[in-house]
Parts: C-alpha cells; structure tokens; sequence
C-alpha cells in the first residue's frame, strides 16, 4: 500500500540513517545474530521508500527494528554511543506505525 508522499521529520531521518552505518550497533548485532539478509535488506531501504512505503518498506523496517530490539537483551556491557542508538529504536518505531497508521493512501 502506497503512501501519499510526506518528508519523515529530520531527527526521525538522522535516527534511521545512523542506524544503516557501517559502523553502527545495529549492523553489529545483525551480522553477529545471523541476519546477513536483514542487514542487507535494512541498507537498501532509503528514506525516500520510507516517505512513500514503497514495496511495504515501512512494515520491513518496523520488523526489523523489532528483531533488533530482541537483539539487545543478549547483551550485558554496552557502550554509551550503542546506549544511545538502542534508546531511538522505539521512537522510530512509534513514529513508523503512526504513519502506516495515518498515513494518506494513494
């Protein structure tokens, strides 16, 4: 389902952007989970498909934050900059499902 065309708000879009780094937590707790394939279905998903739900893009990265949410609690010591990044999956996350929510449909 196709979504009418809405800019995701600039912190959401910097959120979502650190979390497809190369260096960033999430890539680490994917690659060491097994989810190679997430990993690299969460890097092809730009903010444009996220703007218009293109290919159900917003229902793949609302599972995939889900998965790396379960991630998370395998581990113990966990380092500021990873604190911070895990703190705004869930704000992501809200704002995902309000916009599948609300969302104008074309």
């Amino acid at each position: 389902m196709s979504l009418k065309f809405e800019f995701i708000p600039h912190n959401i879009n910097n959120m979502y952007q650190g979390f497809r780094r190369n260096n960033s937590f999430s890539k680490h707790l994917l690659i060491n989970t097994n989810n190679v394939n997430l990993w690299n279905l969460f890097k092809s998903i730009d903010s444009y498909s996220l703007c218009v739900n293109r290919n159900s893009s917003i229902d793949k990265v609302i599972y995939i934050i889900t998965i790396l949410k379960q991630c998370v609690t395998i581990y113990k010591n966990i380092q500021e900059d990873a604190y911070r990044e895990i703190s705004s999956y869930d704000i992501v996350l809200d704002y995902l499902k309000e916009r599948l929510r609300n969302g104008k449909k074309i």
